[in-house]
């Protein structure tokens, strides 16, 4: 029983078998995709090319039963079906790929109108007004931005109003105490002016000898 040494595969009577200068006997198909890329025999790696290789015809006695050829014969046809079923199969799988791709596109365009449904039916009629009545529009735009502006410098202005105003507050507390200090201050020299004159005055004169 003789086996290819590219697709490891039996060597069949039925099926086109070459062989090498070197000796080697393999299917057809295989060495010639074989010396397509490289320049030697896939098994012993003796120098090789498509000019030398030649047909070979395997003799259909080679196995004792025919029983054992026949059962090859059709584990190769259903290979041979299997591997068309498999291309098949992968050409369909590729088709839904393909066809999965697009509806997940249509889908989330889907999805995007829905959102424009919702959220942008109330922003067209406006939109359209502002078309209409450009003049209108901006006026009120540079109203409402005069407004903000106003509020912003407003909202800075108070605060520092107010600061200036309890600074104030606090200057003439401050003032209104020492006024008072320098005032009992005064008093209290008055009064002691005063008893140095009165002790003075008591005192009797002095006589001159």
């Amino acid at each position: 029983m003789l086996s290819c040494a590219i697709c490891a595969d039996l060597l069949l009577a039925t099926e086109s078998v070459s062989s090498t200068l070197c000796g080697h006997v393999l299917h057809t198909n295989c060495i010639f995709r074989w010396l397509s890329s490289n320049r030697t025999c896939p098994q012993c790696r003796h120098t090789c090319d498509k000019n030398t290789v030649h047909r070979v015809f395997l003799p259909e006695h080679q196995f004792e039963n025919n029983d054992i050829l026949e059962k090859l014969n059709e584990i190769s046809v259903q290979k041979k079906e299997q591997e068309s079923i498999i291309k098949n199969l992968e050409s369909q799988k590729r088709k839904l790929e393909h066809e999965l791709k697009l509806k997940k596109k249509q889908y989330h365009k889907a999805l995007q109108r829905q959102k424009y449904e919702k959220h942008g039916k109330a922003n067209i009629p406006r939109q359209h007004n502002l078309q209409h009545q450009p003049s209108t529009s901006s006026s009120s735009h540079s109203l409402t931005s005069a407004s903000n502006s106003t509020t912003n410098e407003k909202t800075p202005s108070s605060s520092s109003s107010t600061r200036h105003k309890r600074n104030l507050n606090r200057i003439n507390r401050s003032k209104e105490y020492f006024r008072q200090k320098r005032a009992a201050h005064r008093n209290n020299n008055n009064n002691n002016n005063n008893t140095i004159n009165a002790s003075a005055a008591d005192r009797p004169p002095n006589v001159i000898e």
